[in-house]
């Protein structure tokens, strides 16, 4: 029970074209020496393309295999014509692991509103006073407003998915809502330190049946950051009721009430100037 000769048959190869596939049918004829081996013994023989192998056609197409046919030649039970069938079509080439594709990636914006004290939009402008800006907030008078003013507030929104072969909900809920501490490439462009916060990880358990049998587990999984060029450190509005007096070094900060230009306290916050002193 044997396969005894594997014999490609040149003059009857083919080739189509449709819906933009080039399609090459190339013919094998299979002998056995027992008539009980058939057509399962005849496409799996020694010299027969299998799954994942590919013909260069004379045009420079690599095609890959695509089908396999094998069918009794007439009048006899030992012969067997093997068409197998090359295609140029990319869903057919013989990679179809999904652990191998390549991750994608989708960038949208996410808009939203915070409140402010200090105008940065020209700090090349220099007030009556001749002070450079940036600038407090104020009324014409110098005076904060009772309600900080709200401005609009946005950042990019960069998804990447991949498929990877293992997952732990564990390990990734410690990343999420985390800013990275070195640069990071996504997709070709370079972000900074601290510019890219990460959302929580999504991620969803597949499996999938190879065209060569094999079964695949794996995860398809969603990374979601947000990116802000200047960077996601923590920046309080710096405003109160009271400022900083004295110097730690001498062991005397105090904390004093602001007043205003007639002497008396603040009832609104007043801008502060990050070291701990009315501005």
């Amino acid at each position: 029970m044997a396969v005894t000769t594997v014999e490609p048959i040149w003059e009857r190869r083919r080739s189509s074209y449709r819906d933009s596939k080039i399609v090459h049918y190339l013919l094998w004829l299979v002998t056995c020496n027992d008539p009980f081996d058939g057509t399962a013994a005849a496409i799996n023989a020694n010299g027969v393309p299998q799954d994942g192998d590919a013909y260069v056609d004379p045009a420079g197409n690599v095609c890959y295999l695509s089908g396999i046919d094998a069918d009794p030649r007439q009048g006899s039970d030992r012969h067997f014509e093997v068409m197998v069938e090359f295609t140029d079509d990319q869903t057919a080439t013989a990679d179809d692991n999904p652990l191998h594709a390549a991750p994608t990636f989708a960038w949208s914006y996410e808009n939203t509103t915070e409140q402010y004290f200090i105008d940065n939009s020209d700090s090349s402008v220099t007030n009556a006073a001749g002070d450079t800006g940036p600038f407090n907030v104020v009324n014409s008078a110098g005076e904060a407003f009772e309600q900080l003013p709200v401005r609009d507030k946005g950042w990019l929104v960069i998804t990447m998915a991949r498929n990877e072969a293992t997952h732990s909900a564990a390990a990734d809920d410690v990343y999420s809502n985390t800013v990275n501490h070195a640069d990071v490439q996504l997709d070709g462009t370079t972000y900074a330190a601290g510019t890219l916060k990460m959302s929580p990880i999504a991620a969803t358990k597949n499996q999938k049946l190879l065209r060569s049998g094999t079964n695949v587990v794996y995860y398809a999984k969603t990374y979601t950051f947000k990116a802000r060029h200047e960077g996601w450190h923590d920046k309080p509005l710096d405003v109160g009721f009271n400022e900083l007096i004295g110097t730690k070094t001498t062991n005397t900060l105090n904390l004093r009430r602001i007043v205003d230009q007639s002497g008396a306290p603040v009832t609104k916050p007043w801008p502060l100037d990050g070291t701990g002193k009315k501005k």
